[in-house]
């Protein structure tokens, strides 16, 4: 394979979640979600706006994969919201809430598109957390596992690529926390409690992962999408890299370790002590129930250099180091490679996708036109990274670009645009951005142009 090639059976996709565009989100019988409770409460949204109506791909969606089909786009990520199927999370099941997804998936079907469902991306009916207290009980992990089981059950021979669930950190330690949680519910509690909700969402993980296998065709694949913390060597020597990946083992401990290996590491409950999470062995058996692939969103990770007794030293990023609108977003494309070498390298999982990967930019209209040059070299920089994974025997199946529209960035509102295509919020109209032109290229040629 020359420099710059992507292999035959490389495959190019694009990422969304529910909540970010579908808009409607009370339509045909859906309930209330922790996210709705925080929108409508002053200040919940930082720009003031909502997801009434977001990118209305709810009502949209075939002009949408109209677009992705002339990009030459051939998977296409998406989530169901759990309170359209469940409005109570659990209970009394809403066909009209299905029959969106399952028209959604016909006509991905229809024009080649293959659907990669995520089960849960940070929505939890309001129910649940009113009712159990959300992540903090293991009631909620039960009813994860009925929710997937229907889906599976709705969705079987039209669906069989599934994430159980997105960013465990963002509907866990975000939300409930000793500060108060940044993302709805904002529950103060303590750190215990804190561990337990972890522990409950990778349960409420291999719960759902049962019940697919369950419920869905024998060709059906399984795995979760995680951003793991990366750690990059800043100098690619033996004991930096060594450093990097027993960092990294330890710092994704609560969730990939533990769902990859079916422990905990030893060096993680003793730092917890007494705020350990309560589990048993067959929780960890659940937990560890064998995937077919790893999703690994990665965005950015921390250069180190690795100290005399093994740990490592993270180094601070200098003033002017590149970074894009959103704070967190420094511009490290080599977090994209050594994040799929130390996963390959600790769990050999059989497969794996970047399953969300871009930026948020300033975006402007001239012309009628997008020039997002940003986008455009923040992209380029980490499908080198990308292929150099590739090239070494280690690269993904398939990456996603996140994301396939500009969309409502959840506690930043609609203030911040990552799509491959603008969406004026105003009228809807859709507008393929510079970086749109650019992945339409890439996949037409297989090469990185």
């Amino acid at each position: 394979m020359a420099y710059g090639e992507f292999p035959a059976d490389f495959r190019f996709g694009a990422a969304t979640s529910s909540l970010q565009v579908e808009g409607s989100p009370r339509a045909d019988g859906a309930g209330e979600t922790t996210w709705g409770v925080l929108a409508a409460t002053p200040g919940g949204i930082l720009d003031g706006s909502d997801f009434d109506a977001a990118c209305d791909f709810y009502r949209r969606y075939p002009e949408d994969i109209a677009l992705m089909k002339d990009m030459g786009i051939d998977m296409f990520r998406f989530s169901v919201n759990w309170a359209r199927i469940f409005p109570e999370g659990r209970g009394q099941y809403n066909p009209r809430g299905m029959d969106f997804y399952k028209h959604l998936c016909g006509e991905l079907l229809k024009n080649g598109i293959t659907p990669f469902v995520t089960l849960h991306h940070w929505e939890l009916p309001q129910a649940l957390e009113r009712d159990f207290g959300g992540w903090r009980s293991k009631e909620t992990s039960k009813y994860f596992g009925d929710f997937a089981e229907k889906v599976g059950k709705e969705l079987a021979g039209m669906v069989k690529n599934y994430f159980t669930v997105n960013e465990i950190s963002n509907f866990t330690e975000t939300c409930y926390n000793t500060e108060g949680g940044y993302s709805p519910p904002q529950v103060k509690c303590d750190r215990k409690t804190e561990r337990q909700c972890v522990h409950n969402a990778i349960l409420g993980h291999g719960l759902a992962v049962e019940a697919l296998r369950r419920t869905s065709t024998a060709d059906t694949e399984i795995g979760l999408a995680e951003n793991p913390g990366v750690f990059i060597p800043a100098i690619e020597t033996p004991e930096n890299i060594e450093a990097c990946k027993k960092t990294f083992r330890l710092a994704n401990a609560a969730k990939l370790t533990a769902i990859c290996e079916g422990a905990y590491p030893e060096e993680y409950l003793g730092q917890l002590g007494a705020d350990a999470p309560d589990f048993t062995d067959e929780e960890m058996r659940i937990i560890s129930s064998p995937l077919d692939f790893l999703g690994l969103n990665i965005y950015c990770g921390q250069y180190t250099l690795a100290n005399a007794n093994g740990s490592v030293k993270v180094l601070p990023f200098p003033e002017g180091f590149p970074v894009t609108q959103m704070s967190w977003g420094r511009v490290t494309p080599e977090a994209l490679y050594w994040g799929l070498r130390t996963c390959a390298e600790l769990w050999h999982a059989p497969k794996y996708y970047i399953t969300e990967n871009g930026c948020a930019t300033a975006d402007v209209v001239r012309d009628g036109k997008v020039y997002d040059t940003e986008r455009v070299m923040f992209l380029r920089a980490y499908m080198q990274n990308m292929l150099r994974a590739v090239r070494e025997g280690f690269g993904p199946a398939g990456y996603f670009a996140w994301s396939l529209l500009d969309n409502f960035e959840w506690r930043e509102g609609l203030s911040r645009r990552f799509g491959l295509v603008r969406v004026d919020y105003e009228t809807q109209k859709r507008t393929v951005k510079l970086s749109g032109e650019f992945y339409r290229e890439i996949i037409r040629t297989r090469k990185l142009v």
